[in-house]
């Protein structure tokens, strides 16, 4: 989906040259906390109770997917901040914990003020239009509601025929609701809420 983005955006600089731009204007009414506070853990509905246009089936449009789990089985997921990792914990609707081999391994992050960046990717190749770059990563960081707002940030770069050059970048938003850390007497495992919020579109 990353990749067919990017292509969509250099086909038309092709014919246009010069820059083109993709932003999703909800990212500007956000306001962010300076922290997460992810050091004991957090609880978020999987599902985004917002989510830019044509994201439904893109990474940020499920929280799992970002750690590798594209389980449909999964209602909540835990994020917990351990050393350099976000640690993982999945669970389904009757709270019962989804085991994932790669949640277990966590998965390292870098620190850029509020944000906790994750699945940094770029790549640079020639083409026998010319030569580009592109490159991407996801930004976690949670608003002032206490939510989670995943944001997709891509960009590229490069010369059609050695000669022409294009700029692209975008950014995609998907919000994801904080559950309450709520225990039984019996279990650990969180108690999930049966109204499972729904993605509004722009």
């Amino acid at each position: 989906m990353k990749q067919i983005k990017m292509h969509m955006l250099l086909a038309y600089l092709v014919l246009t040259s010069g820059c083109m731009t993709l932003h999703d204007p909800k990212i500007s009414e956000i306001h962010l906390k300076d922290a997460c506070n992810l050091e004991l853990g957090a609880l978020f509905y999987n599902s985004p109770y917002y989510l830019s246009d044509g994201e439904e089936h893109a990474p940020i449009g499920r929280l799992s997917r970002l750690f590798g789990l594209y389980d449909k089985s999964v209602a909540l997921v835990r994020i917990t901040k351990d050393g350099n990792y976000l640690v993982t914990q999945f669970y389904d609707t009757d709270n019962k914990e989804i085991v994932n081999s790669r949640s277990a391994q966590g998965k390292q992050y870098d620190s850029d003020g509020k944000r906790i960046i994750i699945n940094k990717w770029s790549s640079c190749k020639p083409g026998e239009a010319g030569v580009g770059c592109t490159w991407s990563h996801i930004e976690l960081s949670c608003t002032q509601e206490n939510n989670l707002a995943v944001k997709e940030i891509n960009g590229g770069a490069g010369l059609i025929a050695l000669i022409v050059p294009i700029v692209t970048s975008s950014s995609f938003l998907g919000l994801y609701k904080r559950v309450p850390n709520i225990t039984n007497d019996s279990s650990s495992q969180p108690i999930t809420p049966r109204n499972t919020p729904q993605a509004s579109r722009h």
